[in-house]
């Protein structure tokens, strides 16, 4: 008589990919080949059951496997061949965020740097490109110290086990000028001169920091050199200096002030002398010269050859 020997089935554990911490699938079946006569798993007494060595602490890139076991037929026999568990870095992002979104030259601003998820796994770098600002202590704050030129904040998180490397979105703050006022400026009313200049005296610069090599000229105008009382003046101070360029100055308000007329002095005529004759009217010899008068006006003296004593008598 002959002998009938199992059929042997080749039971293989499933092989998974599994990022770090993420959970197993519900249940692990495995792939089971060789059945005859068009079998399956319903010819056997105990199906195969699967389990892994991995949990979700397992790090990225230690080995894991699957293994399943427990299969029972009468007519067949098993072969269990195992699987592999990959794991793989979990996705991460990371952001930049600062308190403010624009700086006055001189001001700071706080700044966070926030991966998603995995703080603690890698490092971060921070960075500036642009030289409009500088970090303050542990790069927690950033101040700006060029309003001219640009301020970029660039984070990244990298060198972790269990996380992706990631990279924030740029944080760009926008950078302005400083401000500065006048303290003290003072004007005073003036003869006509042909400028349009006012004479001013004192002021002194409000707002400087650290010790800013900045100077200011002081300056105002009328609108006209006419004579007349009261006319508005505008300022027109300037600053200069190795940081001039990082402020803008704020002009201040002035009061109204006078423009007089000039004094003309007239040479060269004489009275020429006569009888008392019951007339006032005198006879002007001479050739007028005027002094006094600014340079660029045109100003003559007309109707010169006659005058008026003072009495008929």
């Amino acid at each position: 008589s002959g002998q009938v020997t199992a059929k042997a089935l080749t039971v293989t554990a499933p092989s998974l990919s599994r990022h770090f911490s993420q959970a197993l699938p519900a249940s692990l079946t495995p792939a089971i080949t060789g059945f005859v006569n068009s079998e399956t798993t319903s010819a056997l007494s105990s199906i195969p059951t699967c389990t892994t060595t991995y949990t979700i602490t397992s790090v990225v890139g230690s080995s894991q496997s699957t293994s399943c076991s427990g299969g029972v037929a009468t007519n067949y026999s098993f072969t269990y061949v195992s699987g592999v568990v990959t794991v793989t870095t979990l996705v991460r992002t990371i952001e930049v965020a600062s308190n403010k979104s624009s700086m006055v030259y001189g001001e700071s601003a706080a700044l966070t740097v926030t991966p998603s998820i995995g703080a603690n796994d890698g490092t971060i770098n921070i960075s500036i490109t642009g030289s409009g600002c500088a970090f303050g202590v542990n790069s927690s704050t950033v101040t700006a110290i060029d309003p001219n030129s640009t301020c970029t904040i660039e984070a990244s998180i990298t060198g972790g086990l269990n996380y992706n490397d990631a990279t924030a979105t740029p944080l760009v703050i926008s950078l302005t000028k400083k401000n500065l006022t006048i303290s003290g400026l003072s004007t005073t009313s003036k003869t006509y001169d042909g400028t349009l200049l006012v004479p001013v005296s004192g002021g002194s610069l409000v707002g400087l920091i650290n010790s800013d090599s900045v100077t200011v000229t002081t300056s105002a105008r009328f609108a006209d050199k006419i004579v007349g009382r009261n006319k508005p003046v505008t300022a027109i101070s300037t600053i200069s200096g190795a940081a001039a360029s990082k402020y803008t100055l704020i002009q201040p308000t002035l009061p109204g002030e006078t423009i007089t007329a000039a004094t003309v002095n007239v040479a060269g005529l004489t009275v020429r002398s006569r009888p008392a004759n019951g007339s006032r009217v005198a006879v002007v010899d001479g050739t007028p010269t005027l002094s006094g008068i600014v340079v660029g006006d045109a100003v003559s003296l007309i109707n010169y050859s006659q005058g008026l004593f003072e009495t008929s008598t």
